[in-house]
């Protein structure tokens, strides 16, 4: 029943103004879309790396907790490694405590503990003998000291203000003191103490030397680094375990620096990446317990097989909870001091260390300043919210799995929360922008012309705005003209609901039809 407009002077073709956009392929409105919007997208991404790089020259405290609690969150991702058999904790533990007597024990029972780690080549002791026992014990330490010629004892600084550096302290403490390398008059950074609380003459004097046990924590209470030396009245003096390994290596510790503070520390052959102060960035491997520990009771009773220290550092200390010697790191909230000491000796002596140098430092700028930027060119080309959360999911995953490989192989410290806080802030600015600028003027559109043409078109148009020209464009196109024969008659005889039901049957497949081929509807009639 469709009768088609026969008139012999009216063509099947017509020129008449459309809508410039059809006929255009994807590809070219993508092209164009992508042209406008570039621009505003790309200075987002500036913008965001902008503000994060002047908020890391800032150094706000909110920024370094967040890069702190980073940094130990890719120790814990990493997880436990295998710490080196050279170095061997003998811990006065819970069992030692509950078999030889509460802590502190007799000087008598802390020489034979020395005496029985007679095969060490160096044995570390984390403790300080500062007040005299009764004069048998003492004699016995003494002696068990004296006669290994290898054992480092441990003192510690204190931070009294009224404190004067004391001269029978100084001249314990001299044959420990570390050689200076000035390169140029500049500042020492380092932490410097005016008192210092050392072993007793008796005790100390058969020592192979001293080191320092104090630790320092950062700003939220965690210890990641360990300060290798530190400054009391005119002299630089060694931490215990820069020390212990000085004498396992028979090698003097000796630093270098420059106007900005430490340079380099070096031991023998050994090159130790210190931060200006001196301290050194822990590398861990793993919570308590990482190292082969064995019980001091063990060892005093002769349970430990033979040669098992032989050659090795041992460092003794204490680990029983009660008597508070934890110290809290990234792998464990109850870190015993003594493996402080040992986890950074066992760093230095394998070389063992985390990067964080300046040129890990011109990596992490670039990454903050790159990784928006493309990000920023990404969101240009999505037009879909959930596609530009993808984009941002996906590229921060990216940044963070590439810098944690960069950790766990190769063992550099990026410092991730910048580039991936550069990131979020990019995302967050040109989504902001993309709904409260571009999809707004989206939905003026979309309103403009949902009345006159097709869903597709309105896609199109909305994909490409700047497309559209008044006036439109010439083209040759198909104009179909359709009616329903007899349709006065029918409309009479059909009530109103069956009348819409046929109406629906004809006009629906024919508007399906027009709409497939990208069409028009202009109006029912």
């Amino acid at each position: 029943g469709v009768r088609k407009n026969s008139s012999s002077r009216l063509p099947h073709a017509y020129s008449f103004k459309y809508p410039q956009l059809m006929g255009r392929s994807a590809s070219d409105r993508k092209k164009s879309t992508g042209k406008a919007a570039w621009p505003a997208f790309l200075l987002i991404g500036a913008a965001s790396a902008l503000a994060v790089l002047f908020a890391w020259w800032l150094r706000p405290g909110f920024l370094v907790a967040m890069d702190l609690k980073a940094a130990d969150a890719m120790f814990m991702a990493r997880g436990v490694r295998t710490a080196p058999p050279g170095v061997v904790i003998v811990a006065v533990d819970e069992k030692s405590v509950n078999e030889l007597g509460r802590w502190p024990w007799t000087r008598k029972t802390t020489a034979a503990l020395i005496t029985a780690l007679s095969e060490a080549k160096t044995v570390a002791v984390d403790m300080v003998f500062s007040e005299p026992q009764d004069s048998l014990s003492d004699a016995a330490l003494a002696k068990a000291v004296a006669s290994r010629s290898n054992v480092v004892l441990g003192y510690f600084f204190r931070g009294d203000t009224n404190a004067v550096p004391d001269p029978s302290a100084l001249s314990s403490l001299a044959t420990s003191r570390i050689s200076l390398l000035i390169d140029s008059a500049g500042t020492k950074p380092w932490p410097a103490f005016p008192s210092v609380e050392t072993n007793t003459a008796l005790i100390g004097d058969g020592a192979a030397g001293f080191g320092a046990f104090n630790t320092m924590p950062a700003e939220d209470g965690i210890y990641r680094e360990m300060g290798l030396f530190f400054g009391y009245g005119p002299g630089v003096y060694p931490s215990l375990p820069l020390e212990a390994l000085s004498s396992y290596l028979g090698r003097d510790a000796v630093v270098r620096l420059a106007e900005y503070g430490v340079d380099r520390l070096f031991l023998g052959p050994l090159e130790v990446p210190v931060d200006e102060s001196g301290a050194l960035t822990l590398n861990f491997y793993g919570p308590a317990g990482s190292f082969k520990t064995w019980p001091a009771a063990d060892v005093i009773k002769g349970r430990v097989p033979s040669g098992e220290f032989a050659g090795k550092l041992v460092f003794v200390g204490v680990t029983e909870k009660a008597v508070y010697d934890i110290r809290p790191t990234p792998l464990d909230s109850l870190f015993p001091g003594v493996e402080l000491h040992a986890t950074a000796a066992a760093n230095m002596l394998e070389s063992d260390y985390i990067i964080r140098d300046g040129r890990v430092i011109v990596f992490d700028a670039l990454m903050t300043l790159l990784a928006p930027l493309f990000l920023g060119l990404v969101l240009c080309k999505v037009r879909r919210t959930l596609a530009g959360l993808a984009c941002f999911i996906v590229l921060s995953v990216a940044v963070v799995a590439g810098e944690f490989i960069l950790f766990s192989v190769f063992n550099i410290m990026p410092a991730v929360v910048y580039p991936a806080l550069s990131i979020v802030v990019c995302y967050i600015s040109g989504e902001a922008y993309r709904n409260l600028v571009a999809e707004k003027r989206s939905r003026y559109l979309k309103r403009a012309f949902s009345s006159y043409v097709s869903p597709e078109l309105v896609s199109e148009i909305l994909d490409d705005p700047g497309a559209l020209k008044l006036g439109g464009e010439k083209r040759v196109v198909s104009v179909l003209f359709s009616d329903i024969r007899g349709f006065t008659g029918i409309s009479e005889r059909l009530s109103p609901e069956e009348l819409v039901e046929f109406l629906n049957r004809y006009l629906s497949p024919m508007t399906g039809i027009v709409l497939e081929e990208k069409g028009m509807v202009d109006k029912y009639i």
